[in-house]
């Protein structure tokens, strides 16, 4: 009787393993279910910030936006 007790426990180990198995499945085909369903736009990452241009001695970052040297000037220094 012994014996057979001992037999026991060893499977009932594996069956309760195979149960957390199955569901660590489950879950994961609910996340993948659920990717499947996004909106594409939420989908991907969006692509990551450009860092600011570097300031140069033809447009210092003080000056605004409509203020630009003539490019006359460009031309004649390249």
């Amino acid at each position: 009787m012994a014996t057979a007790a001992a037999g026991l426990a060893p499977a009932k180990e594996v069956v309760e393993k195979k149960v957390e198995l199955l569901k660590e499945i489950r879950a994961h085909e609910v996340a993948i279910a659920e990717l499947d369903n996004l909106n594409p736009s939420r989908a991907s990452p969006s692509p990551p910030e450009r860092p600011p241009p570097p300031e140069s001695s033809i447009y210092p970052r003080d000056r605004s936006r409509h203020e630009r040297p003539d490019l006359r000037i460009m031309y004649l220094r390249n």
